[in-house]
């Protein structure tokens, strides 16, 4: 049996909290990885209809960071609106990470502009892979 690939990336804040991006159809997988701060939540692993998931309130295993993770099935569901979309709860569970709720609309627009370019770098990079995977 095949095993999906993954594709994941971090992003270091100014906070005390990372994002990673993930692309990847195999959400299981992601518990390898993370793990949630909060001993009686647990990672959705059935994708139903949705395209993308922001998860929070995780632990990133290796280093014991607090994180963010934004996960995406595959390249097609890194649609503009679907990075838009997660870049907004981005911003929304950073400020709430960090415990600030007078954010002010500026800052909240640059955090959230900040989101959608790691995702949109994340979703260029599996186009980049995928491309030259097809090559061979």
């Amino acid at each position: 049996m095949k095993k999906n690939k993954m594709h994941l990336w971090e992003y270091s804040t100014h906070y005390p909290i990372s994002l990673f991006v993930a692309c990847t159809n195999d959400l299981e997988r992601l518990s390898e990885y993370f793990e949630f701060e909060n001993t009686t939540e647990y990672m959705d692993t059935s994708w139903d209809n949705a395209q993308a998931f922001t998860y929070h309130g995780l632990i990133e295993k290796s280093s014991m960071r607090r994180c963010i993770l934004v996960v995406y099935r595959n390249l097609k569901t890194m649609t503009f609106p679907v990075i838009v979309h997660e870049a907004r709860h981005v911003a929304q569970r950073i400020w709430e990470a960090v415990g600030e709720d007078n954010y002010g609309i500026e800052a909240d627009a640059y955090l959230t502009e900040w989101a959608a370019v790691c995702m949109n770098n994340c979703r260029l990079e599996v186009e980049k892979l995928n491309k030259k995977n097809k090559k061979k």
